[in-house]
């Protein structure tokens, strides 16, 4: 059985995460721990939010004992220290005096469970739970917030990147595939565009002190990963939706309101490979620190407080040659013949200048001279696609643009035999499930766990009597159609879509929904805003 872990910092943020996949993750028997870095006490008790965490993951399918909670307080952005700021050996206090991790109900905390005592609150047992958790479970997939406005979110995305390079340089055996996903750009502060007749798809919405249109420096919208989400998680009717059921039982945050904003027709990540070759070879570099060409964190940050009043400064964590060093050099040696595909370099953050010439010399007299484009992503990346076998690389520095050029990370990859594969039909942007079509063209998404792509039309095959296929529209015979698109090579994958034609019923039926969904949320928000105000004027939590 296939394994899989969900990093949230705060108790609903499993939502903001992957709730549009929780319920796929376990249909497709794969089994599911959640982990909460902080107890989410700032403002309410410990116990109501890990009480009400319970309640959410219930909706989706995941038992208590597969929640995990590491104790640690949690902070705002607007507050001035956090636990990830401390030097080493030193304590953080919380907004409560806290100072070691604790669960109100003695169940599941990680320090407890792997040392038998609660952790000091600084950065070093933070990361050290991340780690014993990882190192122990080992999953197969692991799912974690991303670099958003918030610094919690902020403290543990670093922080499982740092746990992450530390378990795959020790453990070369140990590859897992890393999904990293924002809550606030793409959910919690996302469009409200539930009102649709057709269900959308996730757009982003940038923060206003972001360090970047993308939040973190190394990422496109076109590099997104895409899955699609169960009928249960994209039913346009809240009283039929998982996501909405779980926002409700997060009833100290009164988030249902949230719910035209959270749900969406996918779910989106960003891939982080972890089967890197840097990671099991021996390498050297003619000056510079070479550890941070590999060690998995592409950035960090002194100060990750303030990020819904300033802009974030990042720290490069590159490797930068010596000023003096006139050709930098890289060089790997592989234990074996390597069949070299693809390699990526990261260009140091924080600085304008790069390395715009290179060399990469090989076995057998291989030696290519590569022109450097700094793109959008700050990612150059070069591809061969007839391959180097290899056992020795080199890349050598042949020109720059300032004296401060580096890489924050160096990935060289060999091809690698898919892990996921789906495909999913796309009509005007969205995600199709049941779809009411006027005239739209369609694209077909894929994704194999590596690369993602539009299919070619000799790639796929749609199968229906009564659906003509022109110029990548559909021609429909009837008002209602229930087509299947699947590869023509591997029958066993394919998505299975109902098309109907858009007239004046269907628009009034979408209308009829959003009344009810409106009255549904505005009752179901008030209930819970007087039930929290009762408690703070009886001083109960």
């Amino acid at each position: 059985m296939k394994k899989a872990i969900i990093f949230a910092p705060h108790q609903d943020d499993e939502i903001n995460i992957a709730g549009g996949i929780l319920s796929s993750l376990l249909a497709n028997n794969i089994e599911v721990k959640v982990v909460y870095s902080t107890n989410g006490d700032y403002c309410t008790k410990a116990s109501t939010r890990i009480s009400e965490c319970k309640k959410a993951l219930k909706v989706f399918g995941i038992s208590e004992e597969n929640i995990y909670f590491m104790g640690y307080s949690d902070q705002t952005r607007e507050e001035d220290t956090h636990l990830y700021m401390t030097e080493k050996n030193s304590i953080w206090k919380s907004k409560k005096n806290i100072m070691k991790t604790y669960h109100p109900f003695g169940e599941n905390e990680v320090s407890m469970i792997y040392e038998k005592k609660h952790h000091e609150f600084n950065k070093d047992n933070f990361i050290k739970d991340i780690v014993y958790v990882l190192e122990d479970y080992k999953p197969d997939y692991i799912y974690c917030i991303d670099f958003d406005s918030h610094a919690d979110h902020r403290a543990l995305s670093l922080s499982v990147e740092k746990a992450i390079g530390l378990l795959i340089n020790k453990h070369i055996d140990y590859r897992p595939i890393i999904y990293k996903a924002f809550a606030y750009p793409t959910f919690y502060y996302g469009y409200k565009d539930l009102n649709n007749i057709n269900i959308k798809s996730t757009a982003f919405k940038t923060e206003p002190y972001s360090y970047c249109d993308m939040e973190n420096p190394y990422y496109s919208w076109a590099s997104r990963i895409r899955f699609p989400v169960s009928e249960k998680v994209c039913n346009k009717f809240l009283l039929k939706n998982k996501v909405f059921s779980a926002l409700n039982c997060h009833k100290s945050q009164c988030i249902n309101g949230r719910a035209s904003s959270t749900i969406n027709g996918d779910q989106i990540f960003w891939q982080r490979r972890t089967d890197n070759l840097l990671n099991e070879s021996k390498l050297t570099v003619t000056s510079g620190n070479m550890e941070k060409l590999h060690d998995f964190m592409l950035f960090d940050c002194n100060n990750i407080m303030g990020g819904d009043s300033k802009k974030v400064v990042l720290e490069s964590n590159a490797w930068m040659p010596d000023k003096n060093d006139k050709v930098p050099e890289i060089n790997v040696s592989f234990n074996k013949k390597k069949k070299i595909s693809e390699i990526n370099l990261y260009h140091a953050i924080g600085t304008s200048d790069f390395f715009n010439k290179i060399e990469v010399i090989a076995d057998n007299d291989y030696s290519n001279t590569y022109e450097l484009v700094r793109e959008k992503d700050n990612i150059s990346r070069l591809n061969f696609d007839d391959n180097i076998f290899t056992k020795n690389l080199k890349i050598r520095m042949l020109g720059k643009t300032g004296d401060n050029a580096g890489f924050s990370e160096l990935e060289v990859f060999e091809f690698s035999d898919s892990l996921i594969q789906l495909i999913k039909l796309e009509i005007d942007g969205d995600f199709a499930y049941k779809y009411y079509y006027s005239n739209e063209s369609f694209k077909i998404y894929s994704y194999d766990g590596v690369k993602f792509r539009y299919l070619d039309k000799d790639e796929y095959k749609i199968i229906s009597d009564d659906v003509i296929v022109e110029n990548d529209k559909f021609l429909l015979k009837k008002h209602s159609n229930n087509i299947r698109v699947q590869l023509k090579n591997n029958d066993t994958i394919y998505d299975d879509v109902i098309l109907v034609k858009k007239n004046i019923i269907s628009v009034i039926n979408n209308i009829i929904i959003n009344i009810v969904n409106s009255v549904v949320v505005a009752i179901c928000y008030s209930k819970q805003k007087i039930i929290r105000k009762i408690k703070r004027l009886l001083k109960v939590n």
